[in-house]
């Protein structure tokens, strides 16, 4: 039995509405008859997978017999739709090719009260459900039966054989059912579900087991069962848990390596349209939305290398030049990349030059002297550089108020003891250069201004400087 939580009605990044706009596909329509014991007079929804959501796709209201209709003029797209009741319980229909058909159920939900009429696909597919629940249960006897042996005699027990039996048969349903339904949606599930079947690592010439084989098969192989040419894929669950595993778990999480597999996935996705627009998609807004310091240069490679006129099709002009424009802001400020100079004038009206702070470090401070965060986070600051001015650090504070006084204030009242200054004429675009929609914010500089991190909090500071420091000496 199974528990529908919330539909979800927004998509980020303006990208479920225009999906659906560009994938209209007027045909036949479809007209989905449910008959629901136990259901009375109540509305009933029709919504389909998308990603890792659910969304309302029609609703009807069930009259006293529980039955209702679900129709329209237009096509369904392909995939896993969900029945939903008052409840808020579901129950899952595949829509494919036939979308004129019947279901008979009642509110547990069990698929073996579940009956469809006109629909191969789904009594397929329900077939298949009640048949793996049976060898479910089947194997569950078994496992307690070999767990109750003295575990000395589990290995070679003719009840593990049994287990590794029915696992077998399992198997051999799914591979007969695609041999004669190559095309069917559920083969395509099948397949999709499958594990890699990993080898034994090989030796390596001093004849230990190579450590690493195993993983980096089963990470080359891991799509190899997966139809990117598919577009019934995105209307499942499958696609967007395979394409985020992949990408969290099995790609190490630095820029460089993220782009590279992202790359790949791109490639393997441009066998079809929806499919490539929702693995860019995906990976784009994961990282842009990333808290996770310097993978904000995943975003703008994927903007740089697939949000073009060309490439990103769903997108108005208007709507494509706020991610460029997003990815262009980024791009200089990513770790890595060298700051450009800052001169500005302090409190007696000398001008300071970021670039002739002659420090190993030096850490550049945005800040503004009404921000309740800053407040907090400035005698922590104050406390940083008592510690560490001796050991090469500078800081480089610029304040993002335009009222002098309150500034110059600010600063005696809590005696600020490094390189302060400002730009209350606003000539100066850091603002906007180095992406200060909140203060604080702080960049950790080496000697030649390169980023090496970036919106830390003080905390962190000495630590970080700490560990680069080893770094560059290993």
């Amino acid at each position: 039995m199974k528990k529908f939580s919330a539909f979800t009605f927004t998509f980020t990044f303006i990208f479920i509405i225009t999906f659906f706009a560009l994938s209209a596909n007027a045909k036949d329509g479809y007209s989905i008859k449910v008959h629901i014991n136990g259901v009375r007079d109540s509305m009933i929804f029709l919504a389909n997978h998308f990603g890792d959501k659910q969304y309302i796709q029609d609703s009807c209201r069930a009259d006293a017999q529980g039955r209702a209709k679900f129709e329209g003029k237009t096509t369904l797209r392909a995939g896993m739709y969900l029945v939903v009741l008052p409840s808020k319980k579901y129950f899952e229909v595949m829509v494919d090719k036939q979308q004129f058909f019947s279901v008979e159920a009642d509110t547990t939900l069990e698929p073996s009260h579940v009956k469809f009429k006109d629909t191969q696909d789904n009594s397929d597919f329900y077939g298949w459900l009640n048949y793996l629940s049976a060898k479910r249960k089947e194997v569950e006897v078994l496992q307690a039966k070999l767990n109750a042996l003295p575990e000395a005699e589990r290995k070679d027990s003719k009840i593990k054989k049994d287990i590794e039996k029915a696992d077998d048969e399992i198997e051999k349903y799914q591979d007969d059912y695609i041999a004669r339904n190559p095309a069917g949606m559920l083969s395509m599930i099948f397949k999709a579900t499958r594990e890699v079947d990993v080898p034994d690592a090989p030796l390596l010439p001093n004849g230990q087991k190579d450590s690493t084989f195993q993983f980096y098969y089963y990470k080359n192989h891991y799509f190899d069962n997966v139809n990117f040419g598919d577009a019934r894929l995105l209307r499942t669950p499958l696609f967007h848990q395979k394409l985020d595993y992949y990408i969290h778990k099995l790609t190490v999480q630095m820029p460089d390596s993220i782009n590279l597999e992202a790359d790949k996935l791109v490639k393997l996705a441009e066998k079809d349209t929806e499919v490539f627009k929702y693995t860019v998609w995906y990976i784009t807004h994961t990282y842009e939305t990333s808290n996770i310091m310097g993978l904000d240069a995943v975003f703008v490679h994927m903007v740089k290398s697939y949000y073009t006129k060309d490439k990103a099709y769903w997108l108005s002009e208007a709507d494509l030049f706020k991610i460029q424009d997003r990815a262009k802001q980024l791009d200089p400020i990513l770790v890595g990349k060298k700051v450009r100079n800052i001169v500005l004038n302090d409190t007696s009206e000398h001008a300071h030059s970021l670039y002739e702070v002659n420090t190993p470090y030096t850490i550049l401070f945005f800040w503004d002297p009404d921000c309740g965060h800053c407040k907090k986070a400035i005698p922590k600051l104050v406390e940083f550089y008592s510690q560490w001015q001796s050991k090469g650090v500078e800081v480089f504070a610029v304040c993002t108020e335009v009222e002098v006084e309150k500034w110059k204030k600010f600063i005696k009242d809590n005696n600020l003891p490094w390189i302060n200054v400002a730009d209350p004429k606003l000539h100066d675009n850091f603002r906007y250069d180095f992406d200060l929609s909140t203060t604080p914010q702080i960049f950790v500089l080496d000697k030649d201004k390169v980023i090496r991190a970036k919106k830390l909090d003080v905390e962190q500071i000495g630590d970080f400087i700490t560990h680069d420091k080893e770094k560059k000496m290993n």
